[in-house]
């Protein structure tokens, strides 16, 4: 049987957080991209690099505080700027798993819980993708587990001081992301009910909402400078909350396909006892995880789980990351539960099983990406795009050692001649291009367009002053004015003028 935990000093529990935390970080940080990258990740490396908050999806998609901490790493790490923009994502990821395993440990008591459940998430295919790449996801894993960490401590301790630390919280996630403020009438609720019965419940409520503004400091600065240079105040409120995606943020309709893309992306991300386990946590977990909490923790998960369903947008996968986090923490107290009612040999057992299960998720994403990629399944997903390998892209999620943009940019390095034109069929590979532009890498001489942003692509081509070079989106079938004589030279396409 594990140890009982409830009368081990503090300062060992924070000290194991700090250990979860290193690991962590040892992993996602040797795990990293090391350069350019492609989609949205490249268009942030950019706006990061080259000092742009402004982001022409919309004020939601411009992540002001990803964006600062963002530009903090760039100027601070001595190492290639893709790389140390990426270490971002990796020490945030790391916070929220350090996150996890202190609220299993705080609620069961158990170190085996709590290291599965922060092995589950560490070692899940889409939550890994994000800690190893350029997103504001990770960022949003930390503030919410930190939310969750500080609910803990408001139950346990009673003290207001971490209603308050909740709010700032969430205010600085909705500074990053507006999936946090899908919490936000959960942490509102969350105070009506603790401060009701308090004699100073205003000043409490008054603290918190200060709190709150001061966490969203860098969202407001920016839709101040915003409704300053527009002066269409609700423009900038639909901006903010929706950016360009209002109609998929407000869709309320869920499809079979959604559904069926949404558990196999599940039962990819966990492929061993998670499910079951997390199962077992919410529906036997009361006796390890205090009423209020519980109900808190499931209300979000449901919060999350319907807003994500619906949310009908290309990379809609990507955001099943959240629903991971409550995978992770009720698998952990499901566990915990487990500890309770076992025999020591049976426990073992069930353990040796788990930590097994929970371990293996590499070798299982690496093994998927290869037998799918020599059997051609799933090709028009993985697509045929430029030096890209789209297989090990969706299924395996470290960006180390996955160099295909570089590897872009620097076959166009070698044959671009000053005042040349770069056209790019797909929009997401020009950011990886601007990358190298904004480093210097690539001359500012050369013009670098989308074909989609061209009016007349023929005859931008026939006034091109220097050679003319295609990017495709499909790496053997280029869809640019085909009857022209283009020359293939590896994976791009050249026009000598």
């Amino acid at each position: 049987m594990a140890p009982d935990l409830r009368r081990t000093p503090s300062s060992h529990v924070h000290k194991v957080w700090w250990i979860a935390f290193a690991a962590a970080s040892l992993l996602f940080i040797a795990t990293a991209g090391r350069g350019a990258q492609w989609q949205d990740s490249g268009l942030h490396q950019v706006r990061i690099i080259t000092n742009n908050i402004a982001n022409s999806f919309g004020i939601a998609t411009s992540h002001p505080l990803h964006f600062y901490l963002g530009r903090l790493f760039y100027i601070c790490l001595p190492v290639e700027p893709g790389f140390a923009i990426s270490i971002l994502s990796a020490v945030a990821a790391s916070i929220a798993v350090a996150n996890v395993l202190l609220l299993v440990l705080r609620l069961t008591h158990n170190h085996w819980a709590s290291v599965i459940a922060a092995i589950t998430l560490a070692l899940g295919q889409t939550f890994w993708q994000h800690a190893t790449h350029t997103e504001s996801y990770a960022l949003v894993a930390a503030l919410l587990t930190a939310e969750w960490l500080c609910v803990e401590r408001i139950l346990s301790t009673r003290r207001n001081r971490w209603l308050i630390i909740l709010f700032f919280l969430n205010g600085l996630g909705v500074s990053n992301h507006m999936l946090a403020g899908l919490a936000s009438p959960i942490d509102a609720a969350l105070l009506i009910i603790v401060i009701a019965k308090q004699k100073s419940r205003w000043r409490i409520f008054a603290g918190c909402a200060i709190a709150w503004c001061l966490g969203c400091v860098p969202l407001l600065e920016y839709m101040f400078r915003d409704y300053q240079a527009g002066g269409d105040l609700a423009a900038t409120i639909r901006s903010t909350l929706f950016g360009t995606f209002a109609d998929s943020v407000l869709n309320t309709s869920i499809s079979i396909r959604s559904l069926a893309m949404g558990a196999g992306f599940i039962a990819y991300n966990f492929p061993g006892l998670a499910i079951p386990l997390a199962v077992y946590g919410i529906y036997r977990g009361r006796t390890t995880c205090p009423i209020a909490l519980r109900r808190l923790l499931i209300a979000e998960a449901i919060i999350y789980v319907l807003f994500v369903m619906r949310y009908a947008i290309v990379d809609q996968y990507s955001y099943f990351f959240v629903i991971y986090l409550f995978v992770a923490v009720f698998a952990g107290l499901g566990i915990g539960r487990m500890n309770t009612w076992m025999q020591p040999r049976a426990w073992r057992v069930a353990i040796g099983i788990t930590l097994v299960t929970s371990l293996w998720t590499p070798a299982v994403y690496w093994m998927t990406s290869r037998f799918l990629e020599r059997r051609h399944i799933m090709s028009a997903a993985a697509g045929n795009k430029p030096y890209r390998n789209g297989y090990r892209v969706h299924f395996v999620p470290w960006g180390a050692g996955d160099d295909h943009a570089d590897e872009l940019n620097q076959k166009i390095a070698s044959v671009v001649t000053p005042d040349a034109s770069v056209i790019v069929e797909d929009p997401m590979i020009a950011y990886g291009i601007q990358y190298a532009q904004s480093l210097g890498r690539l001359a500012d001489s050369v013009k670098v367009v989308v074909a989609n942003d061209v009016p007349d692509v023929r005859s931008y081509i026939a006034n091109a002053i220097g050679n003319v070079i295609l990017v495709p989106r499909d790496r053997d079938h280029p869809q640019i004015e085909p009857e022209l004589p283009w020359r293939r030279d590896g994976d791009i396409y050249m026009l000598s003028k």
